[in-house]
């Protein structure tokens, strides 16, 4: 290397060094702007408890918050909060969906809330929330709270028929006045009504859902509500899964050989072998 080479290099490195320090100043500006970007992380927007007629299946959901970017290095989950009436606590759900699915007693007031939880390298491996965001459902007050029907039972015999009946409630006009049932699951497009009541004197007191669509181990929601000539009677809601509430029929046959000690009867069949059927016995000796 010669003396003009070495004096070429010379003249360059002032123009290196100078590059350099723009670019660590403009990393520097962009890296301030980022953090107080994060710091100022808004909560979700637009939390809303959609009803879709389910009959106690509501959809909570929410809308990312405004002042966010996405960046490579962090990570936006949201904290979900909602109340649970029957259990009395908050339950909790941490999720990166926009959305929450989640079965309640629609007689109760249904409280949720959500907010931002930003976590990754951009925050250093910390973990950065925004305030609450909260919403409340309230429940029907239709109908004076005595006219709901009472002592709501269920059974599913032999694994083959639902069958629910109930009584009027406490406060019911003599007559002019009758119940309706309405059932979902998840493999229903909507709510149908009962098409086969039982009735007594002209009056419903229960439904039999033969030839219904029915399937186990899902929730089973149930609507009671009636109406009338003084208005709107209360709606009840339940809910149940088939697999247990299940009653077999009593047994066809009993044999006993005293000599033996021993006791035989002709069981139930039933369509499937996951259910074991306990048997009791009471006896005299």
């Amino acid at each position: 290397m010669d003396l003009k080479t070495d004096l070429r290099l010379c003249s360059l490195l002032p123009l290196f060094f100078v590059h350099w320090t723009a670019c660590s100043a403009d990393a520097s500006l962009e890296t301030n702007h980022i953090t107080n970007f994060l710091l100022e992380v808004g909560p979700p927007q637009n939390l809303q408890i959609i009803d879709h007629g389910h009959l106690g299946e509501l959809h909570i959901q929410w809308q990312a918050p405004i002042f966010f970017k996405t960046e490579d290095e962090c990570l936006l989950w949201y904290g979900l909060q909602y109340y649970s009436p029957d259990q009395k606590r908050w339950k909790r759900v941490t999720t990166k969906l926009l959305k929450f699915i989640v079965h309640f007693n629609l007689e109760k007031e249904v409280k949720a809330k959500v907010q931002s939880i930003l976590t990754g390298k951009c925050i250093n491996g910390t973990e950065l929330r925004s305030v609450w965001v909260e919403t409340a459902l309230h429940p029907s007050l239709q109908g004076n709270v005595d006219s709901k029907i009472r002592n709501m039972s269920c059974f599913y015999y032999n694994r083959e028929r639902l069958e629910c009946r109930w009584q009027k409630g406490n406060k019911v006009p003599s007559h002019g006045y009758n119940y309706y049932l309405y059932y979902w699951h998840k493999k229903m497009d909507h709510a149908l009504e009962c098409s086969n009541y039982i009735k007594s004197d002209g009056y419903n007191i229960g439904c039999n859902f033969a030839g219904a669509y029915l399937i186990e181990f899902t929730d089973l929601n149930i609507c009671v509500n009636g109406s009338s000539s003084h208005g709107n009677m209360r709606a009840a809601y339940f809910t149940y899964e088939l697999q247990n509430i299940v009653k077999v029929d009593m047994i066809d046959k009993l044999n006993l050989t005293l000599e033996n000690k021993e006791y035989t009867w002709n069981g139930v069949w039933l369509p499937s072998k996951s259910h074991i059927i306990v048997w009791n016995m009471k006896f005299n000796t």
